[in-house]
């Protein structure tokens, strides 16, 4: 499946901080806010604004998803996008961002899979877009937001293994299937602009 989106539309980002935190709070509580926590709050509160955007995007998608894997099987998905918001004023911010997500997936046998990932985002603004590393999706094992920034690289690498097909208890009453994943990640970030 193929599909070119083009849109354009009036982003508005508001982030909005807890009554009474500032930077003079930030610095000031130095057993609660680390060098980090400082330039986030700065970065967040730089980027709040509106913007006029114009965007494309290629999508080509040709991932096959089956219960036994519990999730993609075999394929290849691609999402390649350019975004543009003109400077209008002062109110009005511009900016242009690239981005790209490139997934693979390979069928190793009827319940195993290895899968790999790479994403790319290069921002010319702060308050374009921006990523937040880190979590469950992106940068595994590091706390959500740890790494940051409106030009990034990160790839992953994945072996995914079925553990037990179910576990059967009295009364036919079963759970599962249980799986395994083994992974790699990296990653890096950093601002400009």
């Amino acid at each position: 499946r193929r599909v070119y989106e083009f849109y354009t539309g009036l982003r508005n980002r508001v982030f909005s901080m807890p009554t009474g935190l500032d930077e003079e709070w930030i610095i000031g509580h130095p057993q609660y806010y680390n060098a980090g926590a400082l330039q986030m709050f700065r970065l967040l509160k730089n980027s709040s604004g509106s913007n006029l955007v114009a965007g494309a995007a290629f999508v080509r998608d040709t991932v096959i998803y089956s219960g036994i894997t519990q999730g993609p099987l075999h394929g290849n998905a691609l999402r390649a996008q350019f975004e543009f918001a003109p400077p209008m004023g002062r109110e009005f911010k511009g900016f242009y961002s690239v981005s790209a997500d490139v997934r693979t997936y390979r069928r190793l046998s009827s319940g195993m899979v290895a899968a790999a990932r790479i994403t790319l985002l290069n921002s010319s603004r702060k308050s374009g877009d921006f990523v937040l590393m880190g979590g469950s999706d992106m940068l595994r094992g590091r706390p959500y937001g740890s790494l940051a920034g409106n030009q990034i690289a990160y790839g992953s690498l994945e072996f995914r293994f079925p553990i037990a097909d179910a576990v059967v208890f009295p009364r036919r009453f079963a759970i599962g299937p249980f799986r395994g994943i083994l992974f790699g990640d990296a990653g890096i970030a950093k601002f400009s602009g």
